[in-house]
């Protein structure tokens, strides 16, 4: 079964998850920076529970660096 063959892209990324509210993952999901608490540094993103790509926090900001889906 090749489902169970292939490991899916966010697994073996080494980014923790960027937790966002609904409206903010739609913000960021169409390329507009949001105000975060997180550090700075790179995140795993999902848009409705989906793995998206590669959001970069800098400066107490987030936003898309590299859509993956």
């Amino acid at each position: 079964n090749i489902a169970q063959a292939v490991i899916p892209t966010q697994d073996v990324l080494p980014y923790p998850d960027l937790l966002l509210t609904a409206k903010n993952a739609y913000k960021i999901f169409d390329g507009v920076a949001i105000e975060t608490e997180e550090r700075d540094g790179l995140y795993k993103f999902y848009k409705e529970e989906l793995f998206y790509g590669i959001a970069e926090v800098k400066d107490g900001k987030a936003k898309i660096k590299t859509k993956l889906c």
